[in-house]
């Protein structure tokens, strides 16, 4: 009965979260042109906001045209438009991708290193996956930025087709309009350009849903708590703690997931340390070559302190500060005691001037959630008329994904029965972005890797729309 209301309790914040969350992200949209001083940042949100809003007026009229067009195309025809599109909206930054410019520089540098069999040398400050990602497709394509490219495309595609095949089996309309959303988002295919690792966690999230969902479905059937699919689940968890290092807390929001969606404490903790065991595992090799080479612990890099403090100095924006000056390295100091000083200063900094950090907070949430387009510099700087359109339709297309993420969200608050383990896992991982970059650097390609599941909560809001007499809302 205690273990029920305590699980009432946390669904009922998840909801409540959720909700502000997503009212903040359209709150941000109109913020991040005040603090760009741009005010013809407010053009393409407006756009976009009031054709969203002449679909919430009349949702019916074209919820009855998409079921007699769009909802009819049999299931093959389907997947193979998906496919088409997918590949087509990303045909140009596969033809010319972009320059490496700043980190995406060091992973094309790095690979080629890898490929040389240089190894990663004495290098702590960033994970060690991305640069393997760019060797890999240097390896399977050549060693061009177009390979990446192709690899990206390639990962954008599975992707895709995973958003469609999570889905499916509880509701095709769902399943089509999600991963039709997902495939077309032009921040991801400028994207496709860069030699970032943002398309491989843009298949790697989905991905890792559906291992949950076919474990859930698994332990139904059989009782089996050490599964197939779990055990996978927690290898993936290690791959993506490699290339992006906050997912290492995904096991734990597993737990509260698969706890909360219906299984017991104990056998949500047993997984839970099943698939943590296996992410430590993987994570390993690396931990202990950091430990051979510096002779102290780092689990994987040695940068989280050093981007705190960049975002939480008396000489910070709250965005980024290069302060190597200001608080330089001290005689024999190495990048793990720098980063764990620059941890220690950046904390100090916060609790010595509480309402300067909230200000900044603020204005770290309207740079994460207020735009898109903070991805597209790295592929077209070097076209600024491709940019420009580029940046109008990604801002438009965003404020609609936001408006309809909302109106899933007050949807979702309404209703007494929950979603399954996989999208309260889903749910949490919005939390754990949001709460991240309240403190840290809040560019907006931070939030690529989540796409799928706005994509699929915004899917969910339009169809509430043509159903909003309904007294459940069904997903």
């Amino acid at each position: 009965m205690f273990e029920n209301t305590i699980k009432d309790i946390l669904k009922r914040l998840l909801v409540i979260g959720i909700l502000i969350i997503s009212a903040l992200a359209i709150l941000s949209t109109f913020l991040f042109p005040i603090y760009k001083k741009m005010p013809i940042g407010f053009v393409p949100v407006i756009f976009g906001l009031t054709i969203s809003v002449l679909v919430y007026r009349f949702p019916q009229k074209i919820y009855k045209f998409l079921d007699k067009s769009f909802f009819k195309i049999p299931k093959k025809h389907f997947l193979t438009i998906l496919c088409f599109l997918t590949i087509f909206v990303r045909l140009p930054w596969i033809f010319k991708p972009g320059t490496p410019i700043s980190d995406y520089l060091g992973y094309y540098h790095g690979a080629k290193l890898l490929l040389k069999g240089f190894g990663f040398g004495s290098g702590i400050v960033y994970p060690p996956f991305p640069k393997c990602y760019v060797a890999i497709a240097f390896l399977l394509f050549g060693e061009s930025a177009r390979a990446v490219s192709i690899l990206n495309t390639i990962c954008s595609l599975m992707a895709v087709l995973l958003i469609y095949f999570l889905f499916n089996k509880s509701d095709e309309k769902i399943s089509r309009l999600s991963s039709i959303i997902a495939a077309l988002f032009p921040s991801m295919a400028v994207y496709t350009g860069s030699l970032g690792y943002e398309n491989f966690l843009f298949f790697m999230l989905p991905l890792m849903l559906y291992f949950i969902k076919r474990d859930n479905i698994n332990f139904a059937n059989n009782g089996e708590i050490l599964s197939f699919w779990i055990v996978i689940f927690g290898l993936a968890c290690g791959i993506v703690s490699l290339t992006h290092p906050p997912y290492v807390l995904l096991p734990f929001f597993a737990l509260i997931g698969l706890w909360i969606g219906g299984l017991s404490f104990r056998v949500s903790l047993i997984k839970t340390i099943i698939s943590f065991s296996l992410m430590l595992a993987v994570i390993a090799p690396w931990t202990y070559r950091n430990y051979i080479i510096y002779q102290e612990f780092c689990l994987i890099s040695a940068n989280g302190g050093y981007v705190l403090l960049s975002s939480n100095n008396p000489h910070s924006d709250g965005i980024y500060c290069d302060f190597d000056t200001i608080y330089p390295k001290l005689p024999g100091e190495n990048n793990i005691a720098y980063d764990k000083r620059c941890g220690k200063i950046a904390t100090r900094n916060i609790i010595s001037d509480p309402i300067r950090f909230i200000s900044l907070s603020i204005k770290r949430i309207s740079y994460m959630w207020g735009t898109d387009t903070s991805s597209l510099g790295c592929v077209l700087d070097e076209r600024p008329k491709a940019k420009l359109f580029m940046s109008f339709s990604t801002q438009v297309y965003w404020s609609m994904i936001l408006f309809f993420w909302f109106i899933w969200s007050l949807k979702y608050f309404s209703i007494k029965e929950f979603q399954p383990s996989y999208i309260l896992i889903a749910i949490l991982l919005i939390f754990h972005k949001f709460a991240i970059h309240m403190l840290l650097e809040p560019i907006s390609r931070h939030h690529l890797d989540i796409l799928p599941i706005l994509a699929f909560f915004a899917a969910s809001g339009f169809l509430a729309l043509s159903n909003r007499n309904s007294k459940r809302f069904e997903i």
